[in-house]
């Protein structure tokens, strides 16, 4: 039997029992892992179980076909921040990994002292977790740099559990709408620059999702030509006229 993870033994039971569709008397359940703390996400182990079908003497008489709830939609935790899915199916892993991300967020700004609410949204391989809280800035922070930051832990998240072809991302309100037309916006401003002075200008090292805002806003601008520089996490877009 394969092993469950979660960020606490009983959560790994349950979403053990998620995947194969039983309750705890149909299980032995062995603890491999009691899981560690960490600070800000960092250190943090996983707890482990194995989870081994009880074998059920047989029985003569005909027993009817067995019905099995499925998880509802919304998942909470006691005096924890309310973390709602909305999607069909919760019952494969891939979806247990997506709930337990959003467990993991909410233990982040629970440390971080920011109080709010994380609904997720999945439609096909795009997850959008959507933080509610009236302390907006200080989830996002100068320019999205917390909220980008929380998003890098979410991805190593997602890589250490093998699911990277999930494509994440986290927002707050309306943040990521707002700063996409403040991109486009900032785009147009130094293309701009660029044809008036004759030279290259370079931006602000960006996250890689906004970097291809700023390439698909001149994309088609004949006159400039955009490429991007530098290593991770300080990649910068350059805006070069053409001659």
């Amino acid at each position: 039997m394969p092993r469950y993870k979660g960020w606490t033994v009983s959560e790994a039971i349950e979403n053990g029992l998620t995947i194969l569709h039983k309750t705890r008397d149909d299980v032995k359940i062995t603890v491999l892992a009691a899981g560690k703390k960490g600070f800000l996400g960092i250190g943090k182990k996983q707890a482990e179980v194995d989870l081994k079908l009880n074998q059920k003497p047989q029985n003569k008489k005909k027993v009817g076909k067995a019905t099995h709830k499925t998880p509802g939609t919304n998942v909470r935790r006691p005096n924890k921040k309310s973390i709602t899915k909305r999607t069909k199916n919760t019952s494969n892993e891939k979806d247990v990994v997506i709930r337990q991300l959003g467990y993991y967020l909410a233990d982040i700004t629970e440390k971080m002292g920011i109080k709010t609410s994380i609904t997720v949204d999945q439609a096909s391989r795009n997850v959008v977790y959507s933080f509610n809280t009236e302390q907006e800035g200080a989830l996002i922070g100068k320019h999205g740099r917390i909220l980008n930051a929380l998003q890098v832990l979410a991805q190593n998240y997602l890589e250490q559990r093998n699911c990277t072809r999930l494509k994440l991302m986290l927002d707050v309100g309306e943040y990521r709408e707002n700063r996409k037309q403040t991109l486009e916006r900032l785009a147009q401003n130094v293309a701009r620059d660029a044809l008036a002075q004759r030279k290259k200008v370079h931006l602000d090292a960006m996250p890689s999702f906004e970097r291809k805002i700023i390439h698909a806003a001149l994309a088609s601008d004949k006159r400039v030509k955009t490429y991007s520089r530098g290593k991770e996490p300080r990649r910068y877009v350059i805006v070069e006229p053409l001659e």
